[in-house]
């Protein structure tokens, strides 16, 4: 992931990714947040019932890096 944002820096304004919701997935956005990244937006039971997709946004302009 440290490469793709060092390349993509320069070039673009934003990254976005996504993730789900579910207790799976939650030591991935813990890392997307280490890396800088913020909720954008939560598309509530986008893979069923409970289950919300969380997008995330990093901006190059202002990265919050930590």
């Amino acid at each position: 992931m440290d490469y793709v944002i060092e390349m993509l820096s320069p070039k673009a304004r934003k990254l976005y990714v996504n993730t789900g919701s579910r207790l799976l997935n939650l030591r991935t956005l813990n890392l997307y947040h280490k890396k800088g990244f913020r909720i954008e937006a939560v598309l509530r039971d986008y893979f069923g019932k409970g289950e919300d997709q969380i997008m995330l946004g990093m901006d190059f302009k202002n990265p919050i890096l930590h």
